[in-house]
């Protein structure tokens, strides 16, 4: 289904990933936030193990998400906490 969608994908996180002023960890986490305060879980987990891969740990990831609590509300926070901790378990 539609196949221009998944190269306008692409062709974005390149540009975007592309600029020098953060490294991949900031990236990460910003992605992350962004991903918790809109309530996208669908694209949370492929993120998580973007950052991980990235070299954040497991803590550095918790906190991202806990930090968004005051923000964003519980459900949200409890929702991501709990795809992390399936991403862990992995």
């Amino acid at each position: 289904m539609a196949p221009d969608f998944r190269r306008w994908i692409i062709e974005a996180y390149g540009e975007i990933y592309g600029r020098p002023h953060l490294d991949k960890k900031e990236q990460a986490l910003i992605v992350i936030l962004s991903l918790v305060t809109q309530g996208a879980h669908t694209q949370l987990a492929t993120h998580i193990k973007r950052g991980m891969n990235a070299g954040l740990t497991k803590e550095q990831v918790e906190e991202c998400i806990i930090q968004c609590l005051p923000y964003n509300g519980f459900p949200r926070v409890q929702q991501a906490l709990t795809i992390l901790k399936e991403i862990i378990e992995e």
